[in-house]
C-alpha cells in the first residue's frame, strides 16, 4: 500500500506533463500566470483539470486541436487545480468538477462563459469564437480566405503573399 501510495506522488507531475505536451498550443498557468494573462483584456478559453482525471484526460487532445485552430486570435489556456500553489483560484473560479472550461470574454464587464457542452475539438472552437468581438472578419472557407486578401491587397501598401489550398468542393 505505502509503496503505491509513493509510486502514484512520485509519477504525480508526469501526468500532469502529459495532459498537455509542452508543444501545444495550450499554456499551463500557476494562479499568478491567470492573472497575468487575465490582465491582457483578450477572450481567453481556460480549462480547469486535474492531472487524475479521467475526463481532463479523454478531453485534453480534443482541447490541444482546438487550440491550434484558436491561435492566435484566442489564448486557450489550462490550469492544473490539482496543484496546491492553484486550490485557490480554483474555488475562486467556482471549480466544482473536472474539467471545467470556461470562457473569459474581452473586457471587465462580463463574467466568465461555463462550457456545458460536447467536450470535442469543434465543440470548443465554435463555443470560443462566437464570442469573438465583432471588430474582426470571421473567415471559414478557403474562397472567402482569398476574396478578403484580394481586399486587403486593394486597400494597403502591405501586400500579403499568402499561399492557399485549393478549395475543396
Amino acid at each position: 500500500m505505502k509503496l503505491s501510495i509513493a509510486v502514484a506522488v512520485a509519477l504525480s507531475p508526469l501526468v500532469s506533463a502529459a495532459i498537455f505536451p509542452k508543444d501545444s498550443h495550450v499554456k499551463m498557468l500557476d494562479a499568478k500566470g491567470f492573472r497575468e494573462a487575465m490582465k491582457k483584456n483578450e477572450t481567453s478559453l481556460v480549462a480547469f483539470v486535474a492531472p487524475w482525471c479521467g475526463h481532463c484526460q479523454r478531453m485534453a487532445p480534443e482541447y490541444s486541436k482546438a487550440a491550434v485552430g484558436l491561435h492566435p486570435l484566442i489564448p486557450t489556456y489550462a490550469v492544473d487545480c490539482d496543484a496546491e500553489k492553484n486550490k485557490k483560484l480554483c474555488a475562486n473560479q467556482d471549480v466544482k468538477g473536472f474539467p471545467t472550461v470556461k470562457l473569459f470574454p474581452r473586457g471587465k464587464s462580463l463574467p466568465p462563459m461555463l462550457y456545458e457542452q460536447e467536450r470535442t475539438a469543434s465543440g470548443f472552437y465554435h463555443f470560443a469564437t462566437r464570442r469573438v468581438p465583432r471588430a474582426f472578419t470571421k473567415l471559414s472557407q478557403v474562397g472567402e480566405i482569398a476574396s478578403w486578401v484580394g481586399k486587403v491587397r486593394s486597400h494597403s501598401s502591405i501586400h500579403p503573399s499568402p499561399t492557399l489550398p485549393a478549395e475543396k468542393d
